[in-house]
Order: C-alpha cells, then structure tokens, then sequence
C-alpha cells in the first residue's frame, strides 16, 4: 500500500511499564545527540534539543524533542524509567522509535539512535487545567526530512508527533503513555528543511 503526503501512516500506543527490560549500550556524553543552532540555517524549522519530565507519579522519566526516551547518560543523569521516581533505580538506558518502509523497492530505516530524527517544537508540558486527557501531558513534534547529525541519512519523509500521558493516582502512577501520529510529509529537495517533495512509502513499518 503507498502512503501518499499528508496522510496519517500510523498512530500508535506504548506504555513504559515498571517490567521495561533494561536496554544496553555504550556510555555517551551528555552533548552527544543536541541539535545546536549551528548544526541548521536560520530558515530551517529545525530547533535546539529540548527536555522535559514526567515526575507525576511513581515512574519517572525524561521526555525529548529528537524521539528519545529516558537518559542514556551515566554522569549527572536524569530520571530514565526511575522506579520508585526519586531513588535513582533506573530501568531504562534508551529507547527510541524505528521507522522503516520500501522507497522504490529498496529497504530504507530513520533510527533515532543514528540520529536522524531533527526536533520541530520544544516539548511542552502540561499539567491541571491544560492537560486534556491525563493528569500530566507533554506534546511535541520531529521528523526525519533534514537530519544535520546523521550521516549518510535517507529520509522516509515523515513527520512525528509525540504526546504522552501520565498520573499520580495510586492505579495509573507506575506507567507512560507514548501516543505517535506518524505523517507522510514528504522531502526537501532544495536544501532549506522543508518538505517539498512527495515519496511514496510501500510496506510502512512502525
């Protein structure tokens, strides 16, 4: 099936649980993965890497514009699956999302481990009156169309957003909901970060 521009390929669902398996890697410094001003033009859409947390209930964790979850840092690290939140017990090294799908029946991936994903907005937190499903929200947007810290990118063409959802009640605290609309956009043919070009995506992979 061909995913044609602007068209939600696929909107998912994912709850960090307290069972999340421990992810592994190598140690990286704490600059490793920022988008810095430097790194785009001024016209681009892209903007610097941004941050927040989820602290609301008995999980903690840490919210990125550039699709990581938790804190891959072992110095000065901040919560990454922190269970119970404050302790410093963490049970999550890195996850991040993989999208993949045939372009012209060849095989291509955007992994946020390679750092082809590029923030769009801040992340924004809400919480009370602003949040409009849970008791705490955060909202933010990237895509894989223009990634200046990837090397020998090829971008799908897709844009993400991202919200997730936590609470503080005793039957909702230990868990994060990660809800994705994942949209076809397209890619930048003239180099200024912007979409302007459709590509057609067959067997989309989330």
């Amino acid at each position: 099936m061909i995913m044609k521009q602007h068209k939600i390929l696929l909107t998912g669902l994912v709850l960090i649980l307290l069972m999340s398996p421990i992810l592994n890697g190598a140690d990286a410094e704490k600059n490793h993965f920022l988008m810095r001003k430097d790194a785009y033009t001024a016209e681009s859409p892209i903007v610097e890497s941004d941050w927040d947390w989820h602290k609301i209930g008995v999980l903690w964790n840490r919210i990125t514009n550039f699709s990581y979850m938790g804190d891959d840092a072992y110095t000065d690290r901040t919560p990454s699956c922190d269970y119970p939140g404050g302790t410093g017990n963490s049970y999550l090294y890195r996850g991040t999302i993989w999208l993949s799908a045939f372009v012209d029946g060849e095989f291509h991936s955007t992994q946020g481990d390679d750092q082809e994903f590029s923030p769009l907005t801040p992340v924004f937190m809400y919480t009370g009156d602003e949040a409009q499903k849970a008791e705490q929200e955060s909202y933010t947007e990237y895509y894989d169309v223009n990634a200046p810290l990837a090397s020998n990118h090829f971008p799908l063409g897709v844009k993400v957003i991202e919200r997730t959802y936590a609470w503080s009640a005793e039957f909702a605290s230990d868990f994060i909901i990660y809800e994705y609309d994942i949209i076809n956009v397209g890619i930048d043919t003239d180099g200024d970060g912007y979409p302007d070009t459709d590509r057609d995506l067959d067997d989309f992979y989330f």
